[in-house]
């Protein structure tokens, strides 16, 4: 009966097992690059991407694929993790879930001409839809922050530079075609959406000066014309001591007094007001283009409800930009009605 035990025989000679075990075990260099979004990820396109990366290994490499896995989380918090790429693409999830974030790691062992033996190499790719970062636009000296979806990672860890540069140029090609364009009016309204925001607030302020400056004008003829009623029918002494009268009546009413701390008062609204809604519009104006990774049916009808919710934003901008301005319409009836109360006749 033979009873000699099985033995793995190193592919390198003693005084080189360091070396071999430094090769697949030790910290390599690593390239990390982004990929900015919006984008789409479907299950074809994680073919492609295995695919493509398989065939130049093979094609150019001594190349052993040890292990790929592909972790998909979803809106719940939850997460299924595939040791395949038949794995991956025959997985069907049955709960009624979003898919939000994808994570592929290829692991090669990678035999190249210059060295004795095969070393590691890691590739990861992720995409994150759920995930969030910060981008900052000027508005004069102001910076504005907006939290925008993070944008498609890679990471190559690497014991030859050439190889993961080259790496690193065919899957950073391959990932630039997974995005969606934007059209130019949408680019235009999120990079400027601070000064669609200030030019907002300005005109809704502008306007409504202007109108409660034509009030007070009109209140001021109107006190003016008050004035030459009294004194139309005398003349001499008594006319001026008629208009001294009646200057001393309007003082001590304290229409003018009123008057002037009711716009001054009206002014700080307005001014705080057109703040508010200036920082409102600019919101409003930077929309935040979604990603999508459509690994599950609920992903595809989230991305069509999103869709549309997004072609609607023209719309719901427009209807706020005239609200303001019925606002500053409102305002200044209110003011003229006040001005009545302090003695504007209609």
């Amino acid at each position: 009966m033979n009873t000699t035990t099985p033995t793995v025989v190193l592919p390198c000679p003693p005084d080189q097992f360091r070396d071999f075990i430094v090769g697949l075990l030790g910290r390599a260099q690593t390239i990390e690059t982004t990929v900015a979004g919006p984008f789409e990820v479907t299950k074809d396109s994680v073919e492609n991407l295995f695919h493509l990366l398989e065939q130049r290994l093979s094609s150019q490499n001594e190349a052993t694929l040890v292990q790929f896995t592909a972790r998909v989380v979803y809106n719940d918090n939850s997460s299924v993790l595939l040791n395949s790429l038949q794995d991956f693409l025959s997985y069907n999830e049955v709960k009624p879930l979003i898919s939000v974030a994808l994570h592929l790691s290829w692991t090669y062992l990678i035999k190249f001409p210059n060295k004795p033996f095969p070393e590691k190499q890691l590739v990861q790719i992720s995409f994150d839809t759920a995930a969030r970062s910060m981008t900052f636009h000027a508005v004069g000296t102001v910076q504005l922050a907006y939290r925008e979806p993070n944008p498609i990672t890679l990471r190559i860890e690497h014991t030859d530079r050439t190889w993961g540069a080259d790496i690193e140029a065919l899957l950073r090609g391959q990932l630039e075609m997974l995005r969606q364009p934007i059209s130019r009016a949408r680019a235009f309204a999120n990079r400027f959406s601070g000064w669609i925001g200030v030019l907002a607030g300005t005109t809704a302020l502008i306007l409504t000066l202007f109108a409660t400056y034509r009030i007070s004008i009109e209140f001021a003829l109107v006190q003016l014309a008050k004035l030459k009623e009294v004194t139309k029918d005398v003349t001499g002494s008594e006319r001026i001591s008629h208009q001294m009268d009646y200057l001393v009546d309007l003082i001590a009413s304290g229409v003018w007094t009123r008057f002037t701390l009711f716009a001054a008062v009206l002014f700080i609204a307005l001014l705080i007001g057109s703040i508010i809604l200036g920082a409102v519009m600019g919101d409003m104006a930077h929309v935040k283009i979604p990603s999508f990774l459509l690994l599950t049916s609920r992903s595809k009808q989230n991305r069509d409800i999103e869709k549309r919710e997004l072609e609607n934003s023209w719309l719901q901008l427009l209807f706020a930009f005239l609200g303001a301005i019925a606002l500053g319409v409102l305002s200044n009836g209110v003011f003229y009605l006040a001005l009545k109360y302090l003695g504007l006749p209609s």
